[in-house]
This record gives C-alpha cells, sequence and structure tokens, in this order.
C-alpha cells in the first residue's frame, strides 16, 4: 500500500478523497481484486458480473444487459457499469459519448462510453460487468494500493481499458445504510472530497467536441 495512504488510515483522514476511507474500505477492495482473480481464472470466454450487497439484481437489469449486448459495441478489454449517478450535471458531461440507444420495457436507455478523467462522481461500484482482458489490467495496476476501489475502476478503465456507462441509472438498491461508511468518517471526508473535486476539474483531460 502507498506510504501516503497508510498515515491517512493510521490518523483516520483522508489527504485525498479518493484515497481510502478506513480499513473496511480497503477489505472492500480487496475483495473486488478476488473477484477479479476468479475470472483471470478461467478460461476467458465468459464475462462477469459483479454486484456489491445492497445492490437488487431484477429482470429488468439482465434484459438491459442482453439489449446492450446486442448493439454488438463490447468487444475485448471492456467495462460496462450498471450504476452511473451523475449528481452534478450542471458541470457538464462530457467525459461521456453517447454511442446508441436502445429500449427495455418501454423505457430508453443509452449507451456511453467514458473518454477521459471525469469532474463528477460516477465512481459508483454497485453492479458492473468486465470481461477477462479488463479483469487483467485491473489486476496488474492493484498494487500498491492507493484509490479507493470505485475511483480505481474508473481511472484504470477509461486509460487502459474500454468503460462503458448506461443512463439514466436503472439499478435498484435496498437503501440499507452504509456498513463501512459511518457518520463520522462521512464528516472527515467532506474537506478531502472537496479537495478531490478541484482537482478533478482542474485536471480534466476531455477532447473538445
Amino acid at each position: 500500500m502507498e506510504a501516503q495512504v497508510q498515515k491517512d488510515l493510521i490518523r483516520g483522514v483522508s489527504s485525498r478523497g479518493a484515497h481510502y476511507t478506513n480499513n473496511k474500505s480497503v477489505s472492500i477492495a480487496w475483495n473486488h481484486m478476488r473477484v477479479w482473480q476468479k475470472l483471470v481464472g478461467t478460461d476467458g470466454s465468459q464475462d462477469l458480473l459483479v454486484f456489491e450487497d445492497d445492490a437488487l439484481i431484477t429482470n429488468n437489469a439482465i434484459d438491459m444487459y442482453r439489449e446492450v449486448q446486442a448493439l454488438g459495441i463490447l468487444h475485448s478489454n471492456y467495462i460496462l457499469k450498471l450504476v452511473t449517478g451523475v449528481p452534478m450535471k450542471w458541470l457538464g458531461t462530457r467525459e461521456l459519448m453517447p454511442l446508441d440507444s436502445f429500449f427495455v420495457h418501454s423505457h430508453t436507455y443509452v449507451l456511453k462510453k467514458c473518454l477521459c478523467s471525469t469532474r463528477q462522481n460516477i465512481f459508483n461500484n454497485g453492479a458492473y460487468v468486465l470481461d477477462h482482458n479488463a479483469a487483467l489490467i485491473l489486476l496488474e495496476r492493484f498494487m500498491p494500493m492507493r484509490f479507493h476501489v470505485d475511483v480505481y475502476l474508473h481511472y484504470v478503465g477509461y486509460l487502459f481499458s474500454n468503460l462503458y456507462v448506461v443512463e439514466p441509472n436503472f439499478m435498484v438498491f435496498s437503501g440499507r445504510p452504509s456498513t463501512h461508511q459511518l457518520p463520522q468518517d462521512q464528516h472527515n471526508r467532506i474537506w478531502p472530497d472537496f479537495k478531490e473535486q478541484m482537482l478533478n476539474i482542474v485536471s480534466l483531460d476531455c477532447p473538445l467536441y
């Protein structure tokens, strides 16, 4: 683990919003990594759905994924995020390029590709699909551990893989309170999260289109 991240965990306050919140967030990242290892250990003929314990996988989600596959856009080395969440659309969504639209149960969805770093919180890893090659790339860059797994998957996904999202968000969650981020943790993250947001805006590397 990176030295600064270790210091953050010991003192209980992150120096960056992208860093781990506490040891529970480290454990979550490790669990995602173990799932990627499972996929890499297969023959690579199938992709893998990963979802956290508060995600509710419904027939609607399965039908949506089948429609995305039918578009013929997803090829080797891809990550498809089933949870998007763009809370600050007033900042713009230049990082997401629309590719195609499709219908599921009378609703229209748009498949978008992430082209660059983000000014917004589209990091949620509540549910996503990835293939064998994307899992390999995530594992290759996982150590030393630095970024919260949601942020890590986004940064590595747009730089070294094909990172896709679907809008609007259609995933359903249980709504249970977070078990890895207590109110004190959330309070401690206000300033680091603000700094992270400013860093994202300054370091934006999106093409002008």
